[in-house]
C-alpha cells in the first residue's frame, strides 16, 4: 500500500481525484477498486448519460475512446526494452490542468486504452511512475483519441 501511495504522488504531482486508488477502473463496468465515494459506477447510474471513467455522467457526444501508444526509442515496447522503466504511469490533463491518472501501467505493453473519457482531457503525460524526470507530454489526436509517443528510458 505505501508504494501504491508513493507512486501516486509521484505521478500526479498535486493531489487527484481517487488518487489512493490507482488505478480507479479496472476494465469492467461494474469493478472500480476502491469503489467509487461519489459519482456514478456504469451506464445504468446515469439515466440515459454515460458513466466516464471519471465517475461522471456525461452525455455520450463528451466521451470518447483514448489510446496513448508507446515505442522505447524507436523500438516497440518490451520486456527488453522497459528494462530501465517497467511500470509506467499516464496522466490526463484537461483545459483546465486537472489532472486524472493510472499507474503502475506496465510498459512493456506498449499500449493503455480508456474507453468513455471525457474530451475535456486534451493531454497526455506518460513517464516511469517512480520517478518525476523522464515523462514527456502530447496532445490527444482529436480525431482518433490516440496519443503516441517514443519514450527515453534512460534511469
Amino acid at each position: 500500500m505505501r508504494s501504491i501511495v508513493a507512486a501516486t504522488a509521484l505521478l500526479a504531482g498535486c493531489v487527484v481525484q481517487h488518487s489512493s486508488g490507482y488505478p480507479p477502473y479496472d476494465g469492467d463496468d461494474d469493478g472500480y477498486y476502491p469503489p467509487p465515494t461519489s459519482g456514478c459506477v456504469q451506464d445504468s447510474d446515469c439515466g440515459g448519460n454515460v458513466c466516464a471513467r471519471t465517475h461522471q455522467c456525461l452525455p455520450a457526444e463528451v466521451v470518447r475512446a483514448v489510446h496513448v501508444i508507446w515505442t522505447v526509442d524507436g523500438q516497440p515496447a518490451s520486456a527488453t526494452t522497459c528494462t530501465a522503466a517497467p511500470d509506467l504511469g499516464v496522466e490526463f490533463l484537461d483545459e483546465t490542468g486537472y489532472h486524472w491518472g493510472y499507474a503502475p501501467v506496465p510498459c512493456m505493453e506498449g499500449r493503455f486504452n480508456i474507453d468513455k473519457f471525457p474530451t475535456s482531457f486534451v493531454t497526455v503525460r506518460l513517464g516511469p511512475h517512480d520517478r518525476d524526470t523522464g515523462w514527456d507530454q502530447t496532445a490527444i489526436d482529436s480525431a482518433t483519441g490516440n496519443a503516441t509517443f517514443d519514450l527515453s528510458l534512460a534511469p
